[in-house]
């Protein structure tokens, strides 16, 4: 927000009065009064149109009371460039809205400007000027302004949010015990949306439900006529209200039916999505729901009996879910790495390829994952669920907000983009190994230069690392997968161990089991003895469930014969060259 310098002076001078919108919401309110403030510019009295500006960024906020940083967040956000945030109100701006907020008779707004003034000034005063706005914004929006029923949830939230805080009078929580039962009992035909059980929710939630039979069997009444109109996420919500309630109540009895009862409910909604032929994913959400829901209360029967009809259910997704494809011009950077390669021994060659194709500097990969999300940023809010050839889910991430500086969801991201990198080079590298292949001067001693007398290669381990990197040169990667992989992890605990980092543990018995390659690279002091670069790309190539997960894959036997001689193989044929090399003597040397 630009910083201009205005004063409620400015105001009173021109005898301003705060415009009443009774039927707008706080968007509409504030393009209504930058266009406002606008028109004043024009006429030659900035200092009031600068005042105008300020509140109309007051009403731009978006009102998030759920979000970690609210509850007023921007409304847009795109790198260093944002609309207001709370924290631009300084004390002259808040001079501003303050008298704007003594100007004004509509609810809306006088609960938008108290509710900040309270966030900034902390005066009780504006505390229960936004309760008492809000509660009558809410009344007005049920008699008045039905199409903004949707809004009311969050009001109701906000007001539960602020009486939390602070003490408040007992006149103020029976109006707002009352605005909740008002919600929750609304009589009149309304549309089928969630108003209801949200107020319930919310009520709830606040600490004032008393009565809590009552308000449990108005949740499982609710929830019946939701089921009756198959609302399924409106039952479940219902139900789950109805839960808590118990929770809270402390009755054993309540709380055993009404979980039950929830188990039953998603496991009917499969039944019911499955009869009428609905998308194999809805029927699965389902079922995933109602599998919890029977874990919950220890029904193993029936966990082990929805879990086949789970299975049978994803066999259709990846056909639902459907194939994009796209081509790419590689033949310039392929027609480099031959080039790069034509001009080297076959063994600088293939070390050359394995750094050229070396995972990119963190630094990069977080400013493409923050273009990204400027870029698309829904694509990259959205979680996403990554399934098997068989339509299985095997992982889940959450979507990335960079206002969030979220260092997991980000490492989530950046070990996607790596992914990517692995896949792209492993076709770079392909080519090179053909050209290298071409010469026909490789023997089972070609890759001793690297090998003999490593540190972390034992002696009665070198012909399997041999037979390994050569298998991987004639493109026989199905052996170079089984040979390499195991032999990595080995070499690891070796590394590990002597930088001190104990990766084995002991049972209670004293058997030791030694750490594998998930454990090894999860480690808290792995990051300490591995490049951070190096060790994300392990992780993507490895143990990752969200991208390949190859070792896992690879030591289960889920991998068929193409998948071992897919690119990706290449690529990871090529790493664990290029990792052996980063342990070597041959680094300080091929610097020099």
């Amino acid at each position: 927000m630009a910083p201009p310098q205005v004063t409620k002076q400015s105001m009173q001078d021109a005898n301003w009065v705060m415009p009443s919108y009774p039927t707008q919401d706080e968007h509409r309110i504030s393009d209504a009064l930058d266009k406002l403030g606008k028109g004043y510019e024009d006429a030659g009295n900035k200092p009031l149109g600068d005042c105008l500006h300020v509140i109309a960024a007051a009403f731009g906020m978006f009102l998030s009371p759920e979000h970690p940083q609210g509850p007023y967040v921007p409304q847009w956000e795109f790198g260093a460039n944002r609309s207001a945030m709370l924290s631009d109100f300084d004390d002259s701006y808040l001079g501003v809205l303050e008298f704007a907020l003594q100007t004004s008779k509509e609810p809306r707004a006088r609960a938008r400007l108290a509710d900040i003034l309270w966030l900034r000034k902390k005066h009780t005063s504006f505390a229960d000027a936004a309760i008492d706005s809000y509660i009558e914004t809410v009344y007005n929006i049920l008699s008045k302004v039905k199409s903004q029923r949707d809004r009311c949830g969050t009001y109701l939230h906000r007001v539960s949010q602020i009486a939390r805080s602070r003490k408040v009078e007992p006149k103020t929580v029976d109006r707002i015990k009352k605005l909740f039962r008002d919600c929750i009992e609304e009589t009149e035909p309304v549309p089928s949306d969630h108003l209801k059980a949200r107020a319930l929710d919310e009520f709830v939630e606040s600490g004032f439900l008393e009565d809590h039979v009552k308000w449990m069997d108005i949740a499982n009444r609710q929830a019946r006529e939701a089921m009756i109109k198959a609302d399924y996420r409106k039952t479940q919500d219902l139900l789950e209200i109805a839960i808590k309630i118990s929770v809270r109540s402390k009755d054993q009895e309540k709380i055993k039916h009404f979980n039950e009862k929830i188990a039953r409910f998603h496991e009917g909604e499969a039944r019911d999505r499955l009869k009428a032929s609905e998308s194999s994913m809805l029927i699965q959400h389902s079922l995933e729901l109602a599998i919890q829901a029977y874990r919950k209360i220890g029904d193993k029967t029936k966990v082990a009996s929805l879990h086949k009809e789970l299975l049978d259910a994803q066999q259709n997704i990846l056909q639902e879910m459907g194939t994009f494809e796209f081509t790419e011009d590689i033949t310039e950077p392929v027609n480099k790495i031959i080039e790069a390669v034509s001009k080297r021994s076959t063994f600088e060659a293939l070390i050359y390829m394995s750094r050229a194709t070396a995972p990119p500097q963190l630094e990069d990969l977080k400013k493409e994952v923050e273009e990204r999300a400027e870029m698309s940023p829904l694509a990259t809010l959205m979680p996403r669920k990554i399934v098997n050839d068989k339509g299985a889910t095997v992982a889940k991430q959450t979507g990335f907000d960079p206002r969030q500086q979220d260092e997991d969801t980000l490492e989530a991201e950046i070990i996607r983009l790596m992914g990517e990198h692995a896949k792209y080079m492993g076709r770079l590298v392909n080519e090179g190994r053909l050209e290298v292949l071409s010469r026909h001067d490789y023997t089972l001693n070609l890759f001793d230069p690297l090998l003999v007398g490593h540190t972390f290669i034992p002696a009665d381990r070198l012909n399997l690392f041999r037979q390994g990197f050569l298998a991987g040169l004639m493109g026989d990667f199905v052996t170079a997968n089984h040979v390499l992989v195991p032999q990595l992890e080995n070499s690891m605990r070796l590394f590990f161990e002597s930088a001190g980092i104990l990766v084995a543990s002991l049972d209670h018995e004293f058997i030791q089991k030694e750490g594998n390659l998930n454990k090894i690279l999860e480690h808290k002091d792995a990051v300490k003895v591995i490049p951070p670069r190096i060790l994300l790309m392990m992780k993507c190539l490895f143990i990752d469930k969200a991208t390949f997960n190859f070792r896992n894959y690879l030591a289960h036997g889920l991998l068929t014969f193409d998948e071992h001689q897919s690119m990706l193989s290449v690529y990871i044929w090529i790493f664990i060259l290029f990792f052996f090399w980063l342990l070597s003597p041959l680094r300080n040397q091929d610097k020099k």
